[in-house]
């Protein structure tokens, strides 16, 4: 929470503090977006890389079960 101050009630000190508090909102939101983007962004190799192991199981089953089903 924030305190009045007598420059709050000028122009100048209006835009100063509006200034400050929008600097100090950003600060907050860039440290709580970098803290949440570092756990993916480590990840996105490891899971693109399971992702393509599975692709490749799934297409080698498809395969295997087309050859050995009968067909019609």
């Amino acid at each position: 929470m924030s305190s009045l101050h007598i420059s709050d009630f000028t122009f100048a000190g209006a835009y100063v503090s509006a200034v400050t508090a929008a600097h100090e909102s950003d600060r907050r939101n860039a440290e709580r977006h970098s803290k949440l983007s570092e756990g993916p962004s480590r990840l996105k190799p490891l899971s693109t890389l399971v992702r393509r192991i599975v692709i490749a199981i799934v297409e080698k089953r498809s395969i295997a079960f087309r050859l050995a089903s009968p067909r019609v």
